[in-house]
């Protein structure tokens, strides 16, 4: 692995070429991962905008990247609060490592802050086959490419996945959304919406509180589709041969 002042990379070495079970940990950082039928082995970068004094900069340089066989390994740590100016030219703020907005020792739910930087950034390459684990607490999380497995949890982050053949991805506040999944999808949100653009596998599990639901399924899909919402909209699209258990409480429940 190399590193400089805001940067570390991390190819893996040619003995592990093939499918690789990443397991990524970062607080704080927004996470990229692609899964690429080009990709002969594992790639990985750590960057951060920052200047190299920031919080974020350390946080970089302290991340932890290591192969074993198939199993690869990213840990970010998270970082400490980092000083930002008002937009208002108002008194010195700070924005926690966990997005929460302080000034003069007060915290504050929200206000007109703008950063000083932009954070730590997680960017994973993946050859074909591979699966991913992935833990956020605020960051977002991307997945790209084909993944043979997606497992997502994050707090207040929001979760996108193109493509997998299985999707397990857990949230509070943070949406979720799932493009193609043939075999299996499993999704759970406090407050964040959930859609699924093109389900085509033999399961499709929802629960949220206040989230709104939105399922469609590919053409000629089969299986079981269960979702429930406490207050949030269900919409479903093309479901007329699937098992269809869909529930809300307070929220409007529509099949096209």
């Amino acid at each position: 692995m190399t590193s400089t002042a805001t940067e570390q990379t991390f190819t893996a070495p040619a003995r592990y070429t093939g499918s690789v079970f990443a397991t990524i940990t970062a607080p704080t950082a927004t996470v990229r991962v692609k899964v690429d039928a080009t990709a002969p082995v594992a790639r990985v970068r750590i960057s951060t905008p920052e200047d190299a004094t920031s919080p974020a900069a350390e946080a970089v340089r302290n991340a932890r990247v290591e192969q074993h066989g198939q199993d690869l390994t990213v840990s970010v740590p998270e970082f400490a609060a980092r000083p930002v100016q008002a937009a208002t030219g108002g008194p010195v703020q700070y924005v926690s490592s966990r997005g929460m907005v302080i000034v003069n020792g007060v915290v504050q739910s929200s206000g007109p802050v703008q950063a000083s930087g932009g954070g730590v950034e997680v960017h994973v390459t993946l050859p074909a086959g591979s699966a991913v684990n992935v833990r956020t607490v605020s960051g977002e999380v991307r997945v790209l490419g084909v993944a043979a497995y997606a497992h997502v949890e994050t707090v207040s982050g929001s979760v996108a996945v193109a493509e997998a053949a299985r999707v397990t991805a857990v949230t509070v506040s943070g949406g979720i959304r799932a493009g193609v999944v043939t075999d299996r999808l499993d999704a759970e949100s406090t407050s964040g919406d959930v859609r699924v653009t093109d389900h085509a596998g033999r399961s499709c599990r929802i629960r949220t509180v206040s989230g709104k639901v939105t399922v469609e399924t590919a053409p000629g899909a089969r299986g079981a589709v269960d979702v429930y919402s406490s207050s949030g909209d269900v919409t479903l699209f093309g479901t007329s041969a699937l098992t269809v258990e869909a529930r809300t409480v307070s929220g409007d429940l529509r099949r096209y």
